[in-house]
C-alpha cells in the first residue's frame, strides 16, 4: 500500500509541475508587463507618463529607440534596470502593493530633466 501512496504523490507532483502550480498549491504567475519607450528624438522623456497595473509582480520594459543617441534605462521602487544604448531594451521587475510609484530613467540627470512618470497600482 505504501508504494501506491508514493506513486499517487509522485503523479500529483508531476501534474503540479506541468500545470504551473507550485508544490504549496499556489499558481505561479508571470509578471504583468508594461511597455514604454524613450523619446526617439533625443528628448529626455518617455512616450508614456502614466501607467497602471494591479498589485503583484510587474515588469516595466523600456525600449530605447535607435534615434535617441543616448543611453537610457528604467527604474522604480528602488530597483534599476540596465542602462542601454540606442536600439536596446532595459527592464526591471518589482512586486508592488497598491499605491502610486514613480518610474524614471536612472541615467544621471535624466530624472531631474523630466524623464519620469507615474505607475498607479490599484485593485
Amino acid at each position: 500500500m505504501k508504494w501506491i501512496a508514493g506513486a499517487i504523490a509522485m503523479t500529483l507532483l508531476a501534474l503540479a509541475l506541468v500545470s504551473g502550480v507550485d508544490v504549496a498549491g499556489a499558481k505561479s504567475k508571470k509578471p504583468q508587463e508594461r511597455s514604454l519607450k524613450a523619446a526617439g528624438n533625443g528628448a529626455l522623456k518617455f512616450d508614456k507618463s502614466r501607467l497602471s497595473a494591479r498589485p503583484g509582480k510587474i515588469e516595466l520594459v523600456m525600449k530605447n529607440p535607435r534615434g535617441t543617441g543616448l543611453e537610457h534605462g528604467i527604474a522604480i521602487a528602488g530597483k534599476r534596470g540596465k542602462l542601454v544604448g540606442p536600439g536596446k531594451t532595459s527592464s526591471v521587475e518589482v512586486t508592488l502593493k497598491p499605491g502610486t510609484y514613480t518610474f524614471y530613467c536612472p541615467f544621471p540627470g535624466h530624472r531631474a530633466a523630466g524623464m519620469r512618470g507615474k505607475l498607479v497600482v490599484a485593485r
